[in-house]
């Protein structure tokens, strides 16, 4: 037999906090794009990620940037363009190679974050307290704030024909000319009254403002049916307090995203609502996109909401959460049997747990059948194969001692005979057939892969054995 040397650590470093494991761990979506197949979508603090199958798989365009939160987002045949903030450096970004890599755009952009880019025509227009327009696709930039209150907050662009919208702090405005001048169409009767969002579809435009502050509930949405010269109230039938986050529409179809109540349908151009909630378990919705006949919702994982991306593909009436499950919290260990990848995520929430994921880490699936110990679901630490076997030690609110599963994670099974009750394990080591368990309770050893245990060990520490090698 071999010798075993033993190492006590801190259990600090037995639990090392992986994110995005093989998948992007997204909580605060910020921005969406659309170019050709792939759907790009931007977040808080977590940069920009790129999916062509709805969700359902990830990849990072991040390049070498790392930490960033993306403000705007655009896309036009092969160029990308991205609002971003990293730390305190803000500008206009462009991404080569399809978001491989990123450079910032200085001229004639100062240190300005993007709020919104849209393209009328053959120009784009990028804005936030100014706007600037490009009509070379980007190569060059003019100031295009002509009209337009100076240091007045451009919070959203809406493009309704060759007319775009502004909606800013201190009202709205429209330009007929690409950005050349701008005229106020609405201005905010109150002064703490700012326009938020906004959108244009079937000839029809969409206004939503906030009044009071965001935690006000004050906040109301506007429609023009005559390119912006008049605007009437569409509140309707929404509930007496509203937190609105975003307008989207397309045909007579439109989407009110709330900041706690999810998102209200109207099918009938505002005229009446509905609410969409089916599947939108995460009701802090902060911004959505529509693609063709698909809807897409993000979520923020502030104030209790669990972020995330939500699809719908039947006008809103069900959503399906479409982020890797492993979002949900920190992924403290892994294993990997054969083929299949086991994942613990430690959360304080219904989501923590394990998962299994059968094609490298693409989708996952819930790993916790036999976990749920006296009505409370189990993580699990220490994850170990050997032979076909994989072991963990559970816990719920207390230590349960050592479980195993012999199907690759698919069902758990208790294997603590010889072993103390509620003890705490930390991590497993194997020599040849023998399995050694290291418990805050001293060492103990198996020679039947975990069918009994005796305690082992003469001459070392009777408790506290965190690792073996």
């Amino acid at each position: 037999m071999r010798s075993i040397l033993y190492l006590l650590f801190i259990p600090l470093f037995l639990s090392a906090q992986w994110s995005g494991v093989t998948g992007p761990g997204l909580t605060n979506i910020t921005a969406f794009a659309k170019q050709g197949d792939a759907l790009i979508v931007g977040t808080s603090n977590q940069g920009i990620f790129r999916t062509t199958d709805r969700g359902e798989s990830w990849g990072s365009l991040n390049g070498t940037m790392t930490g960033f939160t993306v403000t705007s987002l655009f896309a036009w045949d092969t160029l990308l363009l991205a609002g971003i903030t990293v730390g305190s450096d803000r500008g206009l970004y462009q991404g080569y190679e399809f978001g491989s890599s990123w450079k910032k755009i200085t001229s004639p952009f100062s240190n300005n974050a993007i709020s919104a880019i849209v393209r009328v025509d053959s120009v784009i227009i990028a804005a936030n307290t100014t706007a600037y327009r490009s009509t070379d696709r980007g190569v060059s930039w003019q100031n295009a704030s002509s009209g337009i209150t100076a240091g007045n907050k451009i919070n959203a662009l809406a493009v309704n024909g060759s007319t775009v919208f502004a909606a800013t702090d201190l009202g709205t405005f429209r330009t007929t000319d690409h950005g050349a001048s701008w005229t106020k169409v609405r201005s905010n009767v109150l002064y703490t009254e700012l326009s938020t969002s906004i959108a244009a579809a079937n000839g029809k435009v969409y206004l939503t403002n906030q009044n009071g502050g965001v935690n006000a509930g004050k906040d109301t949405i506007y429609r023009s049916t005559d390119n912006g010269e008049t605007w009437t109230k569409i509140k309707n039938n929404l509930p007496s307090f509203v937190y609105g986050q975003y307008v989207m529409a397309y045909g007579d179809t439109v989407f009110y995203g709330m900041q706690g109540d999810g998102i209200f349908r109207s099918t009938d151009a505002g005229q009446t609502w509905a609410v969409d909630t089916i599947g939108l378990w995460n009701k802090r919705t902060i911004s959505g996109f529509i693609d063709g006949s698909v809807l897409y919702s993000g979520g923020s994982s502030e104030f209790g909401g669990t972020g995330g991306m939500f699809v719908s593909t039947n006008n809103g009436n069900t959503w399906v959460r479409k982020l890797n499950p492993l979002s949900t919290g920190p992924v403290t260990n892994m294993v990997k049997t054969g083929p299949v990848l086991i994942a613990n995520v430690s959360t304080s929430n219904a989501t923590k747990g394990l998962y299994r994921s059968t094609n490298h880490g693409r989708t996952w699936s819930r790993a916790n059948n036999g976990l749920t110990i006296s009505g409370n679901a189990s993580t699990m630490t220490g994850l170990f194969a050997m032979k076909g076997m994989v072991f963990g030690g559970a816990a719920t609110n207390v230590s349960q001692g050592v479980y195993a599963s012999a199907d690759s994670g698919a069902s758990w099974t208790a294997m603590n005979t010889g072993l103390p009750n509620f003890s705490t394990v930390y991590s497993f080591a194997a020599d040849a057939d023998t399995l050694y368990a290291c418990l805050k309770e001293g060492l103990y050893r198996s020679t039947n892969m975990g069918g009994s245990w005796t305690k082992w060990g003469t001459g070392i520490a009777a408790s506290n054995i965190y690792s073996v090698v």
